[in-house]
Order: C-alpha cells, then structure tokens, then sequence
C-alpha cells in the first residue's frame, strides 16, 4: 500500500498564522469509524524556540498533505513541544487528552523521550520524525532519514562493482561514531577493506593534510555543504593522485554544493531520488511563498500515511500489525518500513553527481518484499 494524501481539519496553536485547510468542526470520538467521522491524530512539533521555523515548515507540509484531497478522514490536534524533553511530554499529554489515536512527531531526540513515555503509557502508537535509532522503543517508531544506513548502501554498492579499499573521512563529531562503526561492520563482513579513517575539526575541514592510505579505490566523506567542498579542495591541493578515487558520500550530498566541484562530478551517494521531493517543494513553494527545509517531507508523508491507513483499516488503523506492514509505504522520500523494535527502514536509491544534477544509477523499489 502506498501513502496517499488527503484530509480534512486543523486545530493549531502556531504563534505564528499560516494558510490552513478547510476546517470542519471537530466530531465526537466513536467507538467505530466511518467515513463520516474524522479520526484525531497528535502532531508534535516545535512552533516555539529555536527551531519555530522548522515547526512551521513541517507544520505547512502536513496542511499541503491535507489539502491534496478533499476526502475527510483525520483532524489533526497540532501541539507545540518548544523542542525539549518536557515540551514533548506536555504535548503528548495534550494529543492523548484530545483523543488522538495516533501519534506523529517530534523531532527532535529530547522530546521523542519525553513524548514516547506518555504515548506508550497511554498505547498510542507514536511515528517521531527523529533519526536517532536510539529513542526508538516497541509503539515508538523512528522515521528520520538514517545516516548509517545511507554509508552503508553506497559503500555496498562501491564493492559489488569492485571498489572494495575504502578511506574515509569524517568530521570529530557523532559522524566519526556513525561511520567508524560502519566500516567495521562491513570490514568484518569482507565487503570492503579499510584503508584508514582520517577524522578533522568540524570548524576546519580544509586543514586536512593526510592522503588515502596506500591501494585506496574509493574515499567515503559523509558531509555536506561548504564542508564537503573544503574537504574535496584540500584533498586536492596534497595529492596529485585525487582523481583516481571514487568519491562517495551519503544523503548530505544532495543539495548544490556536491555540484559545485567538478571533481566531485561521478562521485556516489545514497539517498531518496529527488525528483518527488522537486514536485514537492514547487507544490509547498507555490502555496506558502518559500522551499520548504529538507525534512518537510517526513511530516507530509506520515499525515499521508495515517489517511491511507484509516481509509483502508477505519477503527483498526493504527494496530502495530498495519503500521508494521512488511511491505512498507511508499512516500515521498521513497519506500519505508516501520520495524516492531521501533526503528524504520529506508529503500535507498544511489544517485551520481552528473554535470546537470544527480542522476539515478541504482534505483530503490518501490516496496519492500515480503519476509
């Protein structure tokens, strides 16, 4: 079953106005659901603080989801977590008094904690827009893009086609864990060899001086940004030999600046294929003035989730077994499956860095198999 759009009503505590759908007066709860009866839905996100805006985007995107079809099945009860652990315990509290059976955010790691006890005491299945697979718990999933999971499809990838010695390159940071302990898994796997992990400031990314160790086929260097190019530009400047590599990196290339090197030009990475998230943006720029931040898909997609589920399963929609569907949901960040441990999975696409944007060389499915 794919994600689907559609809905029918908001009740917002945004500080700031934004446009809204046709809104219909709230129903009360029923024991069964019928087309007639809007099903509530908690929407977690952090309107104040630091990240309003983020909350707003996010917020935007699940109205743009809403309007995409005028079939009533949720009323979405929108609750502001401030982007702390008490923000997201107080607004789950609010979500569950106003009835919601499902859950969607926050996230941020803080406040999927502090949201995640309220929701599993009260078994109201949560869907956080978090990629920490740290806070994912049974009823409490996790459906943020997964950085490790990116490294390590391209990097299986690499070796099917041969490039089995790998030297990467990470900042100082949680990114140096991440990939440290995904080489080694694959490294213990036999799928590649490591050929030595350089590690730099985060802040100074061009002072790196040290060259890919001896025989290194490719170098992985999962940043993005100015970061990247930095990075590729010192690389340069010490060894002559640079042009030899295959680069790859993961989900951070994609945005303008992998294109700004031609060096980084056939370099691969794994990520979601863009061209969905382009009808996207120009829909979500279109309605609301502005592109929308990257990860205004994930609330789009998870309001598109719970219409398609309610409309297919009505009073049993949010059971573990239909949100942990096998087959996953096809959004618009491609296929997702949702794991009973809490964690989610991504069907990832590797895309090359072509000399007009990012081209699809090993495309994901659409769904997952069955087990």
């Amino acid at each position: 079953m794919g994600l689907m759009q559609g809905c029918s009503t908001v009740k917002s505590p945004a500080p700031e106005p934004v446009p809204t759908p046709r809104v219909i007066p709230a129903r009360p709860a029923a024991p069964e659901i019928s087309k007639s009866t809007l099903v509530k839905v908690g929407l977690l996100l952090p309107l104040s603080g630091e990240q309003a805006a983020l909350g707003k985007a996010m917020l935007q995107s699940a109205q743009l989801s809403l309007m995409s079809s005028t079939a009533d099945a949720l009323e979405l009860l929108v609750e502001d977590t401030k982007g702390t652990k008490e923000g997201g315990r107080e607004a789950a509290q609010r979500a569950v008094a106003g009835g919601a059976r499902l859950i969607l955010g926050p996230v941020f790691s803080d406040a999927v904690i502090g949201a995640g006890e309220v929701a599993r005491a009260a078994q109201v299945p949560l869907v956080s827009f978090s990629n920490n697979q740290a806070v994912a718990k049974p009823g409490v999933y996790i459906v943020g893009f997964d950085p490790g999971a990116q490294l390590e499809r391209v990097l299986r990838f690499a070796a099917k086609k041969g490039l089995t010695r790998v030297a990467t390159y990470v900042p100082k940071d949680a990114n140096a864990d991440l990939a440290d302990r995904i080489v080694k898994a694959l490294v213990q796997e036999r799928v590649i060899t490591s050929t030595g992990v350089v590690t730099y400031e985060p802040q100074n990314p061009g002072l790196v001086t040290r060259k890919p160790g001896v025989g290194t086929q490719a170098v992985l260097i999962p940043e993005g940004g100015q970061n990247l190019v930095r990075i590729v530009e010192a690389l340069l400047y010490h060894d002559t030999s640079f042009d030899q590599y295959k680069l790859l990196g993961s989900g951070q290339w994609d945005g303008p600046a992998a294109k700004a090197r031609h060096e980084i030009r056939g370099g691969w990475f794994a990520a979601p294929v863009p061209s969905a998230r382009v009808d996207f943006e120009a829909r979500f720029k279109n309605t609301f003035g502005y592109v929308p931040p990257r990860l205004s898909t994930l609330s789009y997609d998870a309001v598109s989730l719970a219409r398609a589920l309610v409309l297919r399963f009505k009073a049993q929609a949010f059971t573990a077994q239909h949100l942990e569907t096998p087959q996953g949901f096809l959004g618009i960040d491609g296929p997702v499956r949702l794991r009973a441990n809490g964690v989610s999975e991504r069907a990832m696409a590797v895309l090359e860095v072509g000399p007009s944007g990012f081209e699809v060389i090993d495309p994901a499915p659409r769904l997952f198999e069955k087990e």
